[in-house]
């Protein structure tokens, strides 16, 4: 019977010829291992692994092995072994400790000859260290790195190191370290064999930096004025601005000076928002703070002055209000609201921006009677930094002539669209102005391509605050077969923005109601019907229309704040007599 046993176990092991071999017989010391399998049985239990010669299969004893499912027929690498000695490669089947294989192989120290030496024997705080080594390996895990002396070496107790490839025969730099005693190490190829040592110590620096501003308390807007005294003199120290209480990270620096040249002596430093900040003065390239001041930046104090060019002012009657002391943004504006009101935009009557200007003046015209205050802001906010009171007496104006002819030219009409132009004739021994169209098919369709705007002589709105009804003359001037339907209207600046309001004689014709539509940002369309008559009836007729109580029917939150301008399609008609007035 044990004689059968034994045939059998033979009978086993004779199934798996396998044949497992090394690159070759003696490594040094963390030296790669190359191994190369074949015949393999295939299992993915099949493992390998290796272990000092003479160990019993333990789990405990393997120094190094690979079990992942890949262990077949092929090349394998294993990351040297670290301490001198003889070893075995062993190969084992499918999860169990039945050898396949083994190949005895010996680890042997080499006669290294690494020396590291430290350029000085004690170094300042944070100033670099400059190592040279010689006799090095060669092998790209060579590594070297600064421990706190006599400690471990463990990856936990690395201070600095250099650790890419390229640790070989000359002279590096490693970063600077507070005080204490150090050693720096050598290790072969990607482990913690030490190769050599050297001992150095660290001081501590004895500074006696200050600094200080020029002032506790800076407006916004002023340089921050720093001064520095006993100052080490490296390239790298520094000084920078920061929150006070914030961590001394770069993501915290809100302006600073890094330039080489951070010695004693005084620096302006960009202006910062308002807050609490504190200077902070750091060494040679470090966040090591040397000497640090708080200070504070408070919102610039201005008081602006309003003053008008006289006392008192008539409805209507142009308003020219100077100004000094505003804060010189671009968004600084003047507004004029309803005595006692609140400082929000629907209470505005009029306002204009400063354009920058610290001192200036602007102009309004045509308020109505009442009692009012003119405002001044900052940078497009709604908090009124000054206030003088303004009464408008009441007083009927007279009407605003916008165009009757008379004296002989167009001056103020524009074409926007289309290249017919607005033209002064004379009709019945009067001057007039007759405004042609342009019909013509396009693809097949009837289009009239002209438009045209009248504005003050000198090419400005009129910007009519208190005179709010649009009167107007018109008359058609052509024959039946030229008959041309047009729209004519203004531009508003209302509450809500530009707005365009144009009554239209087509849709007088086809019974359309108004409608309400926005083309771009600044051209939102309100069209409403008006008669047809002025189109066909060879007459003279005269409208009156209410401007506010047309805008209010489409936007009853709205109102206007000007009346801008006159706009009108070509139609083949004359009009005269185009005036604004008051509302009865």
């Amino acid at each position: 019977m044990k004689r059968l046993l034994i045939l059998l176990s033979l009978f086993s092991l004779s199934l798996f010829a396998v044949t497992a071999t090394l690159d070759k017989n003696s490594y040094r010391p963390g030296e790669e291992i190359t191994i190369t399998l074949s015949d393999m049985p295939g299992n993915e239990g099949d493992w390998l692994g290796i272990f000092p010669a003479e160990s019993d299969d333990d789990w405990a004893n393997i120094v190094d092995g690979i079990h992942d499912g890949t262990v077949k027929d092929g090349t394998f690498y294993i990351y040297g072994v670290p301490d001198p000695g003889d070893y075995e490669l062993r190969v084992y089947l499918n999860n169990s400790y039945q050898r396949l294989a083994t190949v005895p192989f010996k680890v042997t120290e080499p006669d290294y000859h690494v020396s590291v030496t430290t350029s000085k024997s004690t170094y300042h705080e944070y100033e670099p260290i400059t190592v040279t080594l010689s006799g090095m390996p060669g092998n790209p895990g060579d590594w070297v790195g600064i421990f706190p002396k006599e400690s471990e070496s463990v990856w936990d107790n690395v201070k600095t190191w250099k650790f890419d490839g390229n640790v070989t025969d000359g002279t590096h730099t490693l970063d600077g370290l507070e005080a204490g005693n150090y050693e720096v190490r050598v290790f072969l190829n990607n482990s913690y064999h030490l190769l050599a040592k050297a001992e150095f110590s660290i001081e501590k620096n004895n500074y006696h930096v200050n600094v200080t501003t020029s002032k506790q308390k800076f407006e916004v807007g002023e340089p921050i004025t720093v001064t520095l005294s006993g100052m080490p003199g490296n390239t790298g120290d520094w000084v920078g601005i920061f929150p006070k209480g914030s961590e001394n990270i770069w993501d915290n620096v809100l302006t600073w000076k890094f330039d080489g040249h951070v010695v004693d002596g005084t620096y302006d430093l960009d202006p910062v928002p308002a807050g609490e900040y504190e200077v902070r003065v750091f060494l040679d390239n470090s966040y090591r703070v040397l000497a640090q001041s708080a200070f504070t930046v408070t919102p610039k104090t201005l008081h602006p002055v309003l003053t008008t060019d006289k006392e008192g002012y008539l409805a209507g009657e142009a308003i020219t209000v100077d100004y000094t002391n505003m804060l010189g943004n671009t968004q600084d504006w003047i507004g004029i609201f309803p005595k006692d009101t609140d400082d929000d935009f629907d209470n505005i009557v009029l306002w204009k921006r400063t354009d920058g200007e610290k001192a200036g003046s602007v102009t309004f015209s045509g308020i109505k009677a009442g009692d009012y205050e003119i405002r001044a802001f900052f940078s497009d906010s709604n908090i009124s930094r000054a206030t003088l009171p303004l009464t408008i007496a009441p007083h009927k104006l007279d009407p605003m002539v916008l165009e009757d002819g008379e004296d002989g030219t167009t001056d103020g009409w524009e074409t926007l669209e289309g290249s017919k132009k607005v033209t002064n004739r004379i009709l019945h021994g009067d001057h007039v102005i007759y405004v042609p169209h342009h019909w013509h098919k396009v693809n097949g369709n009837w289009v009239n391509d002209t438009l045209y705007e009248l504005k003050r002589s000198d090419g400005s709105y009129w910007d009519n605050a208190v005179q709010k009804v649009l009167k107007a003359d018109f008359h058609p001037y052509h024959s039946w077969g030229s008959a041309a339907c047009y729209n004519f209207g203004v531009r508003l600046l209302t509450l809500h923005g530009e707005r365009i309001i144009l009554f239209s004689t087509w849709y007088g014709n086809k019974h359309f109601k108004p409608t309400w539509t926005k083309y771009s940002d600044d051209w939102i369309e309100l069209v409403f019907p008006i008669t047809r008559d002025l189109v066909f009836k060879n007459r003279w007729q005269k409208v009156n229309l209410d401007l506010e109580k047309y805008l209010k029917q489409l936007e009853p939150e709205n109102r206007i704040l000007t009346v801008r301008s006159f706009l009108t399609t070509g139609g083949n008609y004359i009009i005269d007599n185009l005036r604004l007035e008051e509302k009865e």
